[in-house]
């Protein structure tokens, strides 16, 4: 059972790269073009022309610029959310190793043998380590959510300004 806080941490490693990729709200995807057949074409050309159109369009500028799109960093709930269940996990491994390798039985004396436990320093200090990863990363993830929605804040302010 050795191995489950490794699997924890590359499972972890592995969502946290994920996540990070996708924090900045990048898109590989192109946008799509709308195809327009003939008459659409046409109908455009013929409202281009019009100076109603040209009312239209000044009014809807002026509707885009009163009420600007707010910016949300969709992945920030993901982090604070992998961040609990990161510590979460540290705390039950932690439990688990210290209960299961904290102690070793040992067998002593010289002319009748009895066993006696004695702490296992490797188990325990395992089990320390496996906590205090799970703090850190822990940490780390929670700053992490709070750049990301400082960063959507921000970002929402440079819209208003401009």
């Amino acid at each position: 059972m050795g191995g489950l806080p490794l699997i924890i941490f590359i499972i972890g490693i592995i969502a946290f790269m994920y996540i990070a990729t996708n924090m900045a709200g990048c898109s590989r995807e192109k946008p799509r073009k709308e195809e327009k057949n003939e008459s659409e074409k046409n109908i455009i050309k013929n409202t281009e022309e019009n100076e109603n159109t040209l009312e239209l369009e000044k009014e809807n500028e002026i509707r885009r610029e009163e009420k600007p799109s707010e910016y949300r960093n969709k992945y920030a709930g993901a982090l604070g959310i992998f961040a609990a269940i990161e510590l979460i996990g540290s705390i039950i491994s932690a439990i688990y190793i210290w209960t299961n390798y904290g102690t070793v039985e040992v067998s002593k004396g010289a002319y009748y043998t009895y066993t006696s436990t004695e702490t296992n320093p490797l188990g325990v200090g395992l089990g320390f380590g496996v906590l205090f990863q799970g703090i850190v990363i822990f940490v780390i993830l929670s700053a992490l959510k709070t750049m990301a929605g400082d960063i959507a804040e921000i970002k929402n302010l440079s819209n208003r300004n401009s």
